[in-house]
Formats: structure tokens, sequence, C-alpha cells
């Protein structure tokens, strides 16, 4: 009997074991992938960080717990979180302290004092890295020692105190020289090289620029090469060595070429056409500068695009070339506009992210606990299990579980089986509504070609005939009729392009509203004013999108001439991050005096439906009509 409970206790331990065990392997590989994506990938990286952080609360492993929190205080540090920082920081501390762990703990004091440094708390900042310096010298944790000895000549480089900073970046050489630690000494020579060009002391700073240089190609740290070149560069500049500048920047651009990070050639060609600009070579200088802008457009890089634009119009102007410089002034500025609507957007999108996020963490910890709970209570059912071996009520539980599940998977099929009938009818209506347009469209096509084709030739047929004979006559009947026979084949023109599918896709989608504005006010005497932006980023719009928004303010423009009696229409037409938004406002007799249901209103709302959009009508005014159309945006949905 004692056997046989040591050999129950073993095989319910076992699989807790055996899980932890394997929690703390991935626990350690999604903090490796957390540190890879870092730099590149910063939303990957904190996914990894996240599902490290659940798995080592699960494993209850205290190094790992600590391990983590000290990985999330970097972390939300950097997206300046200072408060959460600041708890995980005290978490990491805590655990650490209490478990000895040595290098966490020593690693936890010093994120607390880099913390401290962002908000500009110097001496409090100081007075951490000293300590941590203590107790890592103390435990001999050299590479930490260096660590720290260079945050403390970083601050009292922040504070002016340059004699005490070399100090530290001095003795932080040394050590990193005894112990090899050639990753931090490319370092220390980088930071002591700062202070240098602070006291624009060039000649020293230039060599120990070069001495960092030297070891982190060694090393093949290209992100230690790359920062080291550009303060290369930055003491060639400064010494009028222009020369040495630019070779230094075309090993940079080379290496970058080489690791295919060709993103940062934007600043590269940037700070080439700079220097270029400082040596009197324009020419080269536009060279560089068109370089940028093009790669800048391949990456959607607004803001080092909007600068080139700029300097280039500088450029331009000196040269005395007055069209060129009006030509990339007006880019500047309608980049500048995108960009100032960008950071609206992006401003509304974080904050609606951070919501999303608060709330998303606050289920995860719901499910987390539930997740406990669930696993001790099949932890006791495994070890009653066991206990009864295969007893009645274990038969009884197990079979009425099955039976559950059963009528759990026939539910779930019957919902199943819902949402893909739901989804076939949809699907059909869709195609209904599809075929509808399409037939509308090509029936359109087919009077617009025989308009042109049939009507408008035998007009000009008469016309020419009429012509002939008043050449004869000179009847001033006769050419008044003429002069009314042009002005009939000009409607069946105008009309036969607004039919015509032809006529749509040959032109651009501001191109195309702009004509329809013309057409209307021209033949119609009412006065149309159309808004529309971005007109770069709405020109993009083709295909079905473009067709059928034409359609729709065409149809709409239609019935506020057959019904409203209106002399003013306003059309406003912009494009967001995620929809694509159209205002049409008239000042007619309004909504409750005109018909707002037929064919024409019907065509719009299948279009519209069609594309997955919304049309909202304001029935509330009394007075003019109002309508508000939300579409999903074409550029982002295909």
């Amino acid at each position: 009997m004692k056997h046989f409970f040591i050999i129950i206790t073993c095989l319910m331990l076992f699989p807790v074991y055996s899980q932890n065990k394997l929690n703390n392997k991935l626990v350690e590989n999604y903090l490796k992938k957390y540190d890879l994506y870092f730099y590149s990938n910063i939303d990957s990286s904190f996914f990894y960080l996240n599902k490290a952080e659940r798995l080592s609360t699960e494993s209850k492993n205290n190094y790992l717990i600590s391990k983590t929190a000290l990985y999330l205080c970097r972390y939300n540090n950097l997206i300046l979180n200072k408060k959460k920082a600041l708890q995980y920081c005290k978490r990491s501390l805590t655990i650490s302290k209490q478990n000895k762990f040595d290098s966490i703990y020593v690693a936890s004091i010093e994120q607390l004092g880099y913390i401290n440094f962002s908000d500009m708390k110097y001496s409090k900042a100081l007075q951490l890295f000293i300590e941590a310096s203590k107790i890592a010298d103390q435990k001999k944790l050299l590479s930490l020692k260096v660590k720290l000895l260079i945050r403390q000549g970083t601050v009292y480089f922040k504070v002016n105190q340059f004699d005490n900073a070399i100090k530290c970046y001095h003795e932080a050489e040394n050590l990193a020289i005894n112990n090899n630690f050639k990753s931090l000494l490319s370092e220390t020579y980088y930071f002591r090289g700062n202070v240098y060009m602070q006291q624009r002391h060039f000649n020293k700073a230039n060599s120990v620029y070069k001495k960092g240089l030297e070891i982190s190609i060694k090393i093949k740290d290209v992100e230690k090469q790359h920062r080291l070149y550009l303060a290369l560069i930055n003491v060639n500049v400064n010494t009028n060595n222009h020369e040495e500048a630019l070779q230094y920047l075309n090993t940079i651009r080379n290496s970058i070429k080489n690791i295919k990070e060709n993103k940062n050639l934007i600043y590269i060609y940037s700070f080439t056409a700079d220097i270029y600009e400082k040596l009197q070579k324009p020419n080269l200088a536009i060279d560089q500068y068109l370089k940028a802008i093009m790669l800048s457009k391949k990456y959607k890089q607004l803001n080092p695009e909007r600068d080139s634009e700029f300097f280039l119009s500088n450029l331009f102007e000196q040269q005395n070339k007055p069209k060129e410089a009006l030509l990339h002034l007006r880019n500047y500025q309608l980049l500048q506009d995108s960009i100032i609507s960008l950071e609206t957007s992006k401003a509304v999108n974080e904050i609606q992210t951070k919501y999303d996020v608060e709330i998303k963490n606050s289920k995860i910890k719901s499910l987390t606990q539930e997740k406990e709970k669930e696993k001790l209570r099949k932890i006791w059912i495994f070890t009653i299990s066991l206990v009864l071996v295969l007893s009645l009520v274990t038969f009884v539980f197990i079979y009425r579980q099955r039976v559950k599940n059963q009528k759990i998977l026939r539910e779930k099929e019957q919902q199943l089986f819902e949402i893909e009938k739901n989804k076939l009818e949809q699907e059909a209506q869709f195609k209904k509504i599809l075929g509808i347009v399409e037939g509308q469209d090509g029936e359109r096509n087919r009077i617009a070609t025989e308009m042109h084709d049939g009507l408008a030739g035998k007009l000009s047929s008469l016309k020419m005939q009429l012509s002939y004979k008043n050449k004869q006559l000179n009847d001033g009947d006769i050419q008044n009729s003429i002069k009314n026979l042009d002005e009939i084949l000009g409607e069946i023109r105008s009309i036969s392009h607004n039919l015509s599918q032809n006529f749509i896709t040959s032109r651009s989608f501001c191109e195309l509203f702009q004509h329809l504005k013309r057409d209307f006010e021209v033949s119609k005497e009412i006065i149309v004013e159309l808004n529309l932006f971005p007109i770069l980023i709405l020109n993009k719009i083709e295909g079905e999108c473009k067709k059928n928004c034409y359609r729709i303010i065409q149809e709409l423009l239609n019935n506020t001439i057959k019904h409203a009696k209106a002399s003013l229409v306003s059309i406003n037409i912009n494009l967001h991050s995620d929809e694509l938004i159209i205002i049409y406002e008239d000042n007619g007799i309004g909504i409750a005096n005109q018909l707002v249901s037929g064919i024409g209103l019907k065509n719009i709302e299948e279009r519209i439906k069609m594309m997955k959009g919304t049309i909202e009508i304001d029935k509330n005014i009394r007075i003019g009509f109002c309508t508000l159309i939300k579409l999903p945006n074409p550029l982002i949905s295909g």
C-alpha cells in the first residue's frame, strides 16, 4: 500500500515538473527573440516579452520572473511609460534581492538609475549608478561594472562635469582592456570622444573614435561601426575636412548596401548632399538630394522627403532657377500638409490603441486566472481518478462529460452551419447587386456609344449640309439653327462622356470630379464647390471604387438638378487612414419637399452596399440637403 501511494505521487508530480521545465526553456527562448527583434520590430519584441511574463509566472521560477520583470522595465522605459517601468523595476529588485540573483539585482538598480536619468534627476541617477557599481565590484560582475562606469560618465557629461566623465571612461577603458570586453571598450571610446567633441578637442575626439572603430570592425559590430563613422564625419565637418568626411560616408553607404538596410541610405544621401553644399558643388548636392527623395518615396518616409524637397528648393533658388525652386517648394508644402494629417491620425490611433491594450491586458489577466483555476481543478480530478481506480463514480462522470461534449459539439456544428448559410446568402445578394450595377454600366456604355457614333454623327452631317446651303443663301435663321445644332452636339458629347466607361478609366480620380464640376456648372447653371484632400493620394484610387464614386456623385447631382431647385452644391471628398468620406450638400428646397426614393437613390445605395460602405441622409434639416457616405479605404482594402 505504501509503494502504491509513492507511485501515485510520482505520477501526479511528473507532469507538473515536465511542464515547468518546458516553460523555463520557452521563457529563455522568448527573451532571446525579444532581443533579436528589439531594433527591427518593437511590436513583435513586446509580443514575445508578454509571453515570457505569462509563462514565467505560471512556472513560478523566481529567477525568470525577476529577469522578465527587468526586461519589461527596460521596454516600458523605452516607450516612456514611466509608471509601469517603475513597477516592473521594483518587482525585479525585490525578487532578485530576496533570492540573491546578484546580476539581475545590479542590473535592476542600474535600470532604476536610468529611469531617474531619463526624468533629468541626475543626482539620484548618479547615486544609484555608484551604488550598483560598488555591488558589481564586490560580486566580481566586471562587465556590469564597466557598463555602470559608462553610465556614471554619461551623467557627468550631462551636467558638464567633463573631467569626472573622462575619469570614469578611463577607468571603464582599463577594466575593459584587462578583461577583453571588446564591445564595451568600443562604447567607452565612443562616449569619451563625445566629451572631447563637447570640449572642441577635435584631434583627441578623432583619435578615440578611430580606436573604437577599429575594435568594432574586428568584432564585426555593424551598428557600432555606423555610429563611430558618423561621429568621425562630425569631427571632420567641424574641422572643415570635408573630403575625409565624404570617404567615411561612402564607407557607410557600402556597408548599408551590404546588409541590405537601404532605408538608412536616405540620411546618408542627405548628409552627403549637405557636405557637397559646403564644398560649393551644387550639382552633386542636387543629385544626392534627388536620391534621398527617391528612397524616401520608396520607403514612405515623409519627413526626410520633405526636408530634401526644402533644401533642393533653396539650392535651385541660389542657382537662379525659379521654376525648379517653385516645384520643389510646392512638393515640400504638400508633404508638410500630409505629415500634419498623418500625425493627427496617429495621435488618435495611439489613444485608441492604448485603450484597446488596456482592455486586452484585462482580458488576458482574467483568462490567466481562469486557466489557473481550471488547471487546479484538473489536478484534483486526476488525483481522485487515480485513487478511485476506475470506480463507478469516475465512469459516470466520464460518461456524462462525453454526453455534454457531444451536445456542445452538435450545437457548435449547428452554429457553423447557420454562419455558412448566412455567408452564402450574403454572397448571393452581393453577386446580384454586382450584376445589376455591371448591367447598368454596360447599358450606359452602349447608349454613350450609340449617341456618339449614331445621333451625334447624323446631327454633324445635318450641320454640314445646312452650312453648305447657307453659304449660298446666307440666311440668318439657318445660321441660328446651325448654332443650336452646335450646342446640341456639345450636350450629346457631354452626356456620352458622362455615360462612357472609357471616359472614367482614362482619367485620374481628381481630374474626373473636376470635369464633372465643370460640366454641371456650364450646362446646368449651378455652382459646384469641390474639395479633394489629399490630392496626390486620392489620385491613386482606380478601378471599381473610382467608377462607383463618380456614378454616386453624378446621380446626386442629377437629383439636385431635377428635384432640389438648388443654386449651390458642396462636395467634400477626404481620404483618411481607414476610410474614404464623402459629404454632399446643397441649398435646395430640403429633403422634406423633394423626392428621396426611387431608382436613382436605389442605385446609389446598391453601389455603396457593394463597396461595403454606409450612407446617412440628414432628414432633420428643413432647408437644403446633406448626406454622409463612408467607404473603406480602397488603397488598403484593395
